[in-house]
């Protein structure tokens, strides 16, 4: 029963538990590193002007795999074509 609670959702997404744990307290780490940098952003207007939503973008890319992921990077290089995602 334990392992099943702590094993089903890292197997779904093709992990051992400790690899998901690795993987999800790397992507934590880099959702604080968002966080810190739209803060700066918000309280001077003048720094990080693309540099968040850039970051939030690369992010949202490690979650996604097989066809999601095909279709996430075809709505991004869309978006990026129409001008609503501004390269650094």
């Amino acid at each position: 029963m334990l392992k099943k609670l702590f094993c089903d959702h890292p197997n779904s997404v093709k992990q051992t538990y400790l690899q998901h744990l690795w993987w999800s307290c790397c992507a934590s780490f880099k959702a604080l590193m968002v966080a810190i940098v739209l803060i700066l952003h918000g309280i001077f207007p003048f720094i990080f002007e693309k540099t968040g939503s850039n970051l939030i973008i690369g992010l949202a890319s490690k979650f996604q795999t097989g066809e999601r992921k095909k279709d996430f990077e075809k709505r991004m290089e869309d978006r990026l074509h129409e001008g609503s995602i501004k390269e650094d």
